[in-house]
């Protein structure tokens, strides 16, 4: 009913999910895709039969075992380098998936591809991970292939990263070192995965945990609701839940629920905010950031024009896409676009 409060669609979804994503941390890790050293075109049509989600293709069906063009950069594909040849990568990578615009799909299903994928390669070489990229790049030829690599390479050197900091860290014993540990692996992700991939592979992992880390001491009265209001408003999606963002982000999503909006809409509102402050914190020169600071100001003064309009919920959107078109550029709308649901 009009004037009612509606829940936005991650209230009502978004415990579910979490509590679903509890289970999944503390359940059985799923059997490791072994690098075999064997190598044949002969294996690619049994790698190929791995069914891909609708409009979407996998790294198998994308493959070309034969590519046209051939230098120093592009390796042959039928050429085996150390533990590294074009069958062993297509049978770890085989089920990365690239959407219906042929661009790759980064999101917790990648992740855990690529966590048993890499699991049994532990300290490659200068030149294997070298030749790991290369490969890539000659099977995948164009924006695609550069795109896998850059990740594999990306998240294989956080994985040596995060391997180094275990074996010298001692495991945290009270919640300010919890929080402390959390933060820092949040941090160490930023800077090998970057801010848009280390959020798309982690976010709700890390909301979670921070989460369930803050209920650990919480009272079941007027403070777990609280908690429990600000997971459904995504607000430990950021990094403190104290920040100014995080109350800004908050009293959007209550004004959205006392102007009883719908469950889309709010939700359009509050992951394009997340993927604001994702977008803040792209790495930049002085320059850069003076600039983006003037342009977001800008935008966030227009976008309250809108919205706060006598407008749909359609037509609001539909301004608001422009807005963002007008005031930020292609990898900062990339990053503003990080929490879409796919």
């Amino acid at each position: 009913m009009k004037g009612q409060p509606v829940p936005v669609k991650a209230s009502r979804a978004g415990p579910r999910r979490y509590f679903i994503l509890a289970l999944i941390l503390v359940a059985v890790p799923i059997a490791i895709w072994l690098l075999l050293p064997t190598d044949s075109p002969r294996d690619a049509p049994a790698v190929a039969e791995v069914k891909a989600s609708s409009q979407r293709r996998t790294v198998a069906q994308s493959w070309q075992w034969q590519p046209t063009a051939k230098s120093a950069d592009k390796p042959a594909v039928s050429t085996p380098i150390g533990r590294i040849s074009p069958g062993a990568v297509v049978r770890a990578l085989g089920r990365v998936e690239f959407d219906e615009n042929g661009k790759v799909v980064v999101d917790r299903k990648a992740r855990d591809l690529l966590e048993d994928s890499l699991e049994t390669l532990s300290d490659l070489t200068a030149e294997e991970l070298d030749a790991l990229q290369k490969t890539i790049r000659a099977g995948l030829p164009g924006p695609q292939g550069e795109r896998v690599a850059k990740i594999v390479s990306d998240y294989y050197r956080y994985r040596t990263a995060l391997q180094d900091f275990e074996r010298s860290a001692d495991a945290p014993t009270t919640p300010d070192g919890e929080r402390t540990r959390l933060n820092y692996l949040a941090k160490l992700r930023d800077e090998h995965l970057g801010p848009v991939v280390a959020r798309q592979f982690y976010a709700e992992d890390q909301a979670l945990q921070r989460y369930l880390l803050e209920s650990k001491g919480a009272a079941r009265g007027a403070e777990g609701t609280t908690l429990q209001k600000e997971l459904q408003d995504g607000v430990f999606y950021l990094d403190s839940r104290t920040s100014p963002e995080a109350k800004e982000l908050g009293r959007q999503m209550e004004l959205l629920r006392k102007q009883g909006a719908s469950d889309g809409y709010s939700q359009y509102i509050q992951t394009q905010q997340l993927g604001l402050y994702t977008a803040n914190v792209l790495p930049r020169t002085d320059t850069e950031r003076s600039d983006w600071q003037q342009r977001y100001a800008q935008f966030k003064q227009e976008r309250q024009f809108v919205l706060t309009a006598g407008l749909t919920e359609e037509d609001k959107k539909s301004q608001i896409e422009q807005l963002l078109r007008q005031y930020f550029k292609a990898e900062e709308l990339e990053a503003i676009r990080t929490y879409n649901e796919r």
